[in-house]
């Protein structure tokens, strides 16, 4: 402790003491909130990318089962795949490769998009 602030016999903290505490607190209080928020970013956009590959695989599954077929929708594979509505789906084609179909979740910063082979590109 520092002994220059303290009269002799008093006990207890001093006021610089706990300012340099409640300033420590601060400091590491910002890093960790920081950090949440990138791991919160990160979960998002993996949400929007696992759901992408549910409604891949899905749809695939409905191909199977119907190979006249040639669009999927999320109306149509609703049975099998339930989005937890957060995810985005766009630029879904008309064809059985469903390349080009893209997700991505409100909160998240990217967007992820199918290729012919099933392949997700952020």
């Amino acid at each position: 402790m520092l002994k220059i602030f303290r009269k002799k016999g008093q006990k207890g903290f001093t006021l610089p003491e706990l300012i340099v505490v409640v300033f420590i607190i601060a400091i590491l209080a910002t890093m960790a909130l920081q950090q949440f928020v990138t791991y919160r970013k990160k979960a998002y956009n993996m949400q929007a990318k696992a759901e992408l590959h549910g409604f891949y695989t899905a749809c695939k599954a409905y191909f199977a089962d119907s190979p006249t077929t040639t669009t999927c929708s999320l109306a149509l594979v609703a049975a099998t795949f339930i989005t937890s509505g957060d995810v985005i789906f766009a630029n879904i084609p008309a064809n059985q490769t469903l390349a080009g179909t893209t997700a991505a979740h409100v909160a998240g910063t990217s967007t992820y998009t199918l290729s012919a082979g099933g392949n997700i590109t952020p």
